[in-house]
């Protein structure tokens, strides 16, 4: 079984899709990120009433419930996502990882692009490796840390304070 992040290297990653778009300068969406509103279900259409849509929710697992595997199993089939609680992670170490990770997210697009993500790497900063499998370009970006390269990308992203990341 290969490793997650090794299941699209079969798929050539092109330059467009690893620079993410440096959104402080776009005045208008540029039609490489214009996706069509195309929602199949009235429940969650954009212009579904505002109680219909408050009331959708993605699921939460709890880690101590028995059939938490199959609910997992259910949550990624029917939507991609879901929220897990119960996983046994101090709130403080989690607090920190968003502390840190806003941080690295509001640096100049500039500072970002220091440690921009090669194609054929797997760390540092651009569009999510899934980004050939869509259509559109994603209005994301994200940094993919694996090992110990975090230290790596942090002496070039904060010269000056990347001890705190040891």
């Amino acid at each position: 079984m290969s490793l997650p992040s090794h299941t699209d290297k079969n798929i050539p990653m092109q330059q467009n899709h690893v620079v993410p778009t440096d959104f402080s300068l776009i005045k208008s969406v540029p039609e490489s990120h214009t996706w069509a509103e195309c929602y199949e279900d009235s429940e969650i259409s954009p212009n579904a009433n505002e109680k219909s849509r408050s009331s959708i929710s993605i699921p939460i697992i709890d880690l101590k419930d028995p059939n938490s595997l199959g609910l997992i199993y259910d949550a990624c089939e029917t939507w991609g996502m879901f929220q897990v609680i119960n996983h046994g992670i101090a709130k403080e170490l989690l607090d920190q990882a968003e502390f840190q990770s806003k941080n690295l997210f509001n640096l100049p697009f500039e500072q970002k692009m220091k440690v921009l993500r090669a194609p054929s790497e797997d760390t540092g900063y651009s569009y999510p490796r899934l980004a050939p499998f869509f259509s559109k370009l994603l209005w994301t970006e994200g940094f993919i840390i694996m090992g110990n390269s975090y230290q790596h990308h942090a002496k070039k992203l904060w010269p000056n304070d990347f001890q705190v990341f040891w």
